[in-house]
């Protein structure tokens, strides 16, 4: 029994949000509850005399309402409120106890004590009806999308962001291979890899390549860091064979690390060189994995580019925004700077160290964000389509950024090492041309074409032709 709440409890001091499920993880509070089971065999012993008292009873009883109901309260709560103070959560809590107490009461005590439906006809006809009853509605709700029609057009068009997403990308994943991002007839010189982040911004890298007539690799694999001997085997041999490919392969000159890059944030626990490491010694090991990573691409002859995480907004933004334009809230999405250092400012304080000779940083959220304020909000449209998976339909305000900031210095280097950025302004080789000096428009309208002299940009997403759809104050 004591070995069982201690699985538990282990299981619930190292998960963290990015704890993948299912997976090994699962095992620890599985295993912790037969131990449990096993353990009040005798009903001697401490921990069955402790689960066998008054409190840990009731929740016995009602724990098959209380899982049925805590999930749409839960579900509720968030959407209404996307930061709910640790009040609201209790009182969610109390709400869910107290709702499930009332369908033990009032349901499964008296059907299973034999006072309601006892003839088992009635029970088989009424147990029949209600389960076609709820999958008739089911059914109609799914088939008709949502029952979109509920809601205004404009509320439609700004939920319909969630799916603003990279779809012709998906076969640049880890099983199917790198693909080709980019324009040119020169081989790719360019290898993208990392979590689900390099797929959110392939569309950027795609243009911003394009930008300067290149190409490149793009490679991604979800909950995997582009980092050496981090989280579980599949993601070892993911990052292998990308710094295995960008070793081999000569073309190769430049080589971006991709990542929301939250992994080992202080006081988390992660997988690190084969084994669980603590809170207390997760980060050291996993920015010392870090630097390796880095080092052994410089010992390979290539420039290393570190992407900065975007910031995380406060809730999805798309569902937040349609709920503040269909129910009359302004819930936050924006994200103040502070709290954007706070979370991330330990891998920015690690991407300084290891700025210099042949690593540089760029920083995607640049577009967005101010010495003040990140928003997700930028030309009337969402900047993501969840709280931090960039939109494709903002993938030319982070195209610039990542031509300017890391593609751009391959402007006018016909052979030998990239040349550093202020020998690059003053080139004027056909890419360097096609970056600062043509004056077309880009397509899909999340620049503005005064300010942005740049190559046009074409977008698959039928969302970037329309206007602005979201009308903010000056936040936006």
């Amino acid at each position: 029994g004591a070995a069982g709440l201690a699985l538990i409890g282990v299981a619930l001091a190292i998960h963290s949000p990015v704890t993948q499920a299912p997976g090994w993880y699962a095992a620890l509070p599985v295993a912790g509850a037969a131990a449990l089971i096993a353990g009040g065999i005798s009903g001697r012993a401490p921990v069955a005399r402790l689960l066998a008292s008054g409190p840990f009873v009731f929740v016995g009883r009602i724990s098959y309402p209380l899982y049925l109901v805590h999930w749409p309260i839960l579900i509720l709560t968030n959407l209404h409120l996307p930061q709910p103070t640790i009040g609201v959560r209790l009182a969610a809590t109390g709400l869910s106890v107290l709702l499930a107490w009332a369908i033990y009461a009032g349901v499964e005590r008296p059907i299973r004590s034999g006072r309601v439906l006892a003839d088992p006809r009635r029970f088989l006809a009424a147990a029949v009806g209600g389960s076609a009853t709820l999958a008739a509605v089911a059914v109609a709700v799914v088939l008709s999308g949502g029952a979109p029609g509920r809601f205004p057009a404009e509320v439609n068009a700004v939920l319909a962001y969630k799916d603003d997403l990279p779809v012709a990308w998906d076969r640049c994943n880890a099983q199917a291979g790198p693909c080709l991002i980019g324009e040119g007839e020169a081989p790719p010189d360019l290898l993208v890899f990392g979590d689900s982040h390099s797929r959110a911004l392939a569309p950027a890298f795609d243009q911003a390549l394009t930008l300067v007539g290149r190409r490149g690799l793009l490679s991604f694999q979800p909950l995997c860091p582009p980092v050496l001997e981090v989280q579980d085997p599949g993601c070892t041999r993911f990052v292998e064979k990308a710094m295995a490919r960008a070793e081999a392969d000569p073309a190769i000159r430049q080589v971006a690390l991709v990542s929301i890059w939250r992994y080992a944030r202080p006081g988390s626990g992660l997988r690190v060189d084969g084994e669980w490491r603590g809170p207390e010694t997760a980060n050291a090991a996993f920015l010392a994995n870090l630097r390796r990573t880095v080092e052994r691409l410089r010992a390979a002859g290539k420039e290393v580019i570190l992407v900065e995480p975007l910031f995380a907004a406060r809730g999805l933004v798309p569902e937040t925004l349609a709920a503040n334009l269909a129910f009359g809230r302004e819930l936050p999405v924006d994200r103040p700077m502070s709290e954007h250092l706070a979370e991330f400012g330990w891998i920015l304080d690690a991407f300084a160290g290891l700025e210099g000779e042949g690593v540089v940083r760029v920083a995607p959220k640049a577009p967005f964000c101010d010495a003040t304020l990140c928003r997700a909000v930028h030309n009337g449209r969402p900047v993501f389509t969840d709280s931090n998976h960039l939109a494709t339909s903002q993938a030319g305000a982070v195209a610039r950024e990542l031509a300017e900031t890391a593609l751009a210095p391959r402007c006018g280097a016909a052979a030998g090492p990239l040349p550093p950025r202020r020998q690059v302004r003053g080139t004027e080789s056909l890419a360097c041309r096609r970056l600062h000096s043509r004056r077309q428009p880009w397509r899909d309208s999340s620049l503005d074409a005064a300010s942005r002299p740049v190559r046009w940009l074409v977008c698959t997403s039928s969302m970037n032709s329309g206007g602005a759809i979201i009308r903010r104050s000056s936040s936006s």
